[in-house]
């Protein structure tokens, strides 16, 4: 128990001492570390958003059928794209922000969300484990959009912002009972590195965009494979607020 402690906190200083260079308005932090394992019902280590838990209003003309376009190129160079896919995902590590992404996602999916498992991903789920790993995919997809805006030097995103999530995401990796979870059935253990990918670092941006698309991918098909079923409304676990 001791050493998971000491990631666990290894983990918090690596994220905080990234953030701590990163603008306020773009830095989003999913909150603080629970370490007991839960109980049925009990949400796991959560690491929730800091700020507001209002109802959240998705941006206007999102059309989801193109976040995902088969030709790489296009995925690859297209700012505009990625600018939209950044916005609505900022909000979905809460509760509110999650359910009115995917209740707009399940109008584009239909029922059975292996049916375009990528975006079958952002759809509801009725169980609680399910949905948390949604946020953590969500959470991949915003980290993989500010590194594409980056990339295009869209004024705002830097090489701080993404060290930031790159902390952000060690620490779900190191505390979550589900994402640290590396048996031989689970995808975290290599999804967990590949969104440590550095390339940026070295000026090779593109790398690190398809490492973070890669982890979003094998998250997405563990997803599909966990519950095909597409749920009308998302389930959280209770965090006994």
């Amino acid at each position: 128990m001791g050493k998971v402690v000491i990631g666990i906190v290894a983990a918090l200083l690596l994220g905080l001492a990234a953030l701590a260079h990163v603008e306020l308005d773009e830095s989003r932090v999913m909150g603080m570390v629970r370490t007991v394992i839960p109980e049925e019902n009990e949400a796991p280590d959560l690491l929730q958003e800091l700020g507001s838990r209002a109802p959240v209003d998705l941006p206007g003309g999102i059309d989801f059928a193109t976040f995902f376009d088969p030709d790489p190129e296009l995925l690859e160079t297209d700012p505009e794209r990625w600018s939209a896919i950044f916005s609505v995902t900022r909000e979905t590590t809460h509760p509110e922000g999650w359910a009115s992404l995917c209740r707009e996602v399940n109008r584009e999916i239909g029922e059975d969300r292996s049916a375009d498992v990528l975006l079958g991903a952002l759809a509801c789920s009725e169980h609680p484990p399910v949905t948390r790993t949604q946020q953590f995919a969500a959470y991949i997809l915003q980290t993989q959009a500010y590194v594409a805006l980056y990339k295009n030097e869209v004024p705002g995103f830097s090489r701080a912002g993404i060290e930031g999530r790159q902390g952000t995401l060690a620490v779900e990796c190191t505390a979550s009972p589900i994402f640290s979870d590396r048996s031989e059935d689970s995808p975290f253990g290599e999804v967990c590195g590949l969104v440590q990918d550095t390339s940026y670092r070295q000026g090779d941006k593109l790398a690190t965009f398809r490492a973070l698309g890669a982890a979003y991918e094998l998250v997405a098909e563990h997803i599909a494979a966990r519950d095909p079923a597409v749920a009308p409304e998302a389930a959280f676990f209770d965090t006994g607020e």
